[in-house]
């Protein structure tokens, strides 16, 4: 199964969807992606662990963020580009867990 998923911060809807993810609300972001992996897993897509992510670009950060946060939810994790800050990503709160 290959899934994408457009959390908050991403282009695929309005500018208010985009500003939803933006400088303090950046943990939107984070939530939505691991909320999109563990939906996978719920519909039996995938298995806890084995779901793998691509972040490509400024979705390199947020793949980071998101295997930081919750390591046990991936199996695999490629960062394509972009310039991830491991040091800030683990020095930050951890984001709620969005329940879809």
């Amino acid at each position: 199964v290959y899934a994408v998923a457009h959390g908050r911060g991403s282009d695929a809807l309005d500018q208010r969807w985009r500003d939803a993810a933006r400088r303090d609300r950046r943990p939107n972001a984070v939530g939505d992606l691991l909320a999109a992996a563990d939906e996978l897993t719920r519909r039996r897509w995938g298995r806890p662990g084995r779901v793998a992510l691509l972040g490509a670009g400024p979705g390199a950060d947020l793949a980071a963020h998101a295997m930081l946060e919750r390591p046990d939810a991936f199996a695999a994790v490629a960062l394509a580009g972009g310039t991830p800050d491991p040091i800030r990503a683990a020095l930050r709160a951890p984001s709620p867990t969005l329940a879809p």
